[in-house]
C-alpha cells in the first residue's frame, strides 16, 4: 500500500487474488487483472462510510466522529501498549450505519498503526496488519496513475442509495 497526502492511495492486494486499487481524492479505480476490467467509481459512494477518504485527505478528526477508549479486557500490542478502539459517536451517520467499532494496535515507537480490525454492524470484520512502514519517501505521482494494458474493459460502479 502506498498514501501520498492529500488523497492519494495504491493498494495491490496479492493474495487470495490479484487486485491493484487506486484512489485519486473520490475517484476510485479497481483493476482485476483476471477478469480483464476496471472498476471506475466514487470513494464517496462505493465505500460504507467517508472515513477512508477523510484519512485520505487529512481532512478526519477521529475524536468529532468517535469515541476513543482503551480496548476492554487485558488485550495489548507489540511493546505493551493497549488497543485502542473507536466506536461511532452517533448511528445516525455513514459510519454508525455500518461500522460497529474499529481496533486499532500502534507500533511503540512511531505509533503509525500497526493493525487495524474493522468491525461491522452485519458481523463481518476486516483485519489488516501493517509492516515494513516507510514514511516521507517522497513518492512520485506516476505511481498513483493505472496504467491498462490493451483489451481491458472499463466498468462504472453502480450507485447505492444509503440505507434509511
Amino acid at each position: 500500500m502506498y498514501i501520498k497526502k492529500p488523497g492519494r492511495l495504491r493498494w495491490n492486494y496479492l493474495d487470495p487474488s490479484v487486485e491493484d486499487i487506486y484512489v485519486n481524492r473520490d475517484d476510485v479505480k479497481v483493476y482485476v487483472p483476471e477478469h480483464k476490467q476496471v472498476l471506475v467509481g466514487k470513494l464517496t459512494q462505493m465505500a460504507a462510510s467517508k472515513a477512508p477518504l477523510e484519512l485520505l485527505l487529512g481532512a478526519a478528526k477521529l475524536e468529532e466522529s468517535f469515541d476513543i477508549e482503551p480496548t476492554p479486557g487485558k488485550g495489548r500490542g507489540v511493546g505493551g501498549i493497549r488497543l485502542l478502539t473507536l466506536l461511532p459517536k452517533s448511528r445516525e451517520g455513514e459510519a454508525g450505519r455500518s461500522l460497529q467499532r474499529i481496533v486499532l494496535e500502534v507500533f511503540p515507537k512511531t505509533y503509525f498503526i500497526r493493525t487495524l480490525s474493522l468491525h461491522e454492524v452485519s458481523g463481518n470484520v476486516s483485519n489488516f496488519e501493517f509492516s515494513s512502514l516507510q514514511p516521507n519517501t517522497g513518492l512520485g505521482d506516476s505511481l498513483f496513475d493505472l496504467k491498462l494494458p490493451p483489451g481491458v474493459e472499463v466498468v462504472k460502479a453502480p450507485v447505492f442509495s444509503a440505507p434509511q
